[in-house]
């Protein structure tokens, strides 16, 4: 049976109206995710800029729920942390890849819940890193992977 043009735009509509939207990061309470203040492990030189949360609500997504701390620090306090991070977390020596510095993401655990951080500076062919503005931290914690 061939359905009529209009049917089957319908039944295509209607599918797409019920299928779940991708979910988005929100903001979330900065205290839930200031990770390194909540360990008392916080640089004085680096700062929370912002806090994300996703839900992980697609299913088949793969996607799990996680929150995302972001902290900011000054390209000249950027070996410091670095120097910091590494002997904290062992994160990874940051390297010059392509357009900027970064290291790859490196597990931690903590009180039952994995964590991945890492560093990486804005984009630039800066190599004297007190020239670069800004780098950030990420740490990221799964919140279904108790």
């Amino acid at each position: 049976m061939i359905l009529p043009k209009r049917l089957l735009l319908i039944a295509i509509t209607g599918l797409m109206m019920i299928s779940p939207a991708p979910a988005k990061p929100t903001s979330s309470n900065a205290k839930d995710c200031d990770f390194l203040q909540q360990w008392n492990k916080k640089p004085p030189k680096l700062t929370l800029a912002k806090c994300e949360a996703n839900t992980g609500e697609l299913v088949n997504s793969g996607q799990k729920a996680d929150l995302r701390a972001v902290y900011t620090v000054k390209g000249s306090d950027a070996a410091k942390v670095e120097a910091f991070l590494r002997k904290q977390f062992g994160m990874n020596k940051l390297r010059f890849i392509c357009c900027y510095w970064g290291s790859s993401p490196r597990s931690y655990r903590y009180k039952g819940y994995r964590y991945t951080i890492s560093m990486v500076s804005e984009e630039t062919v800066e190599q004297q890193w007190h020239r670069i503005p800004t780098f950030e931290v990420s740490i990221l914690r799964y919140t279904t992977d108790p």
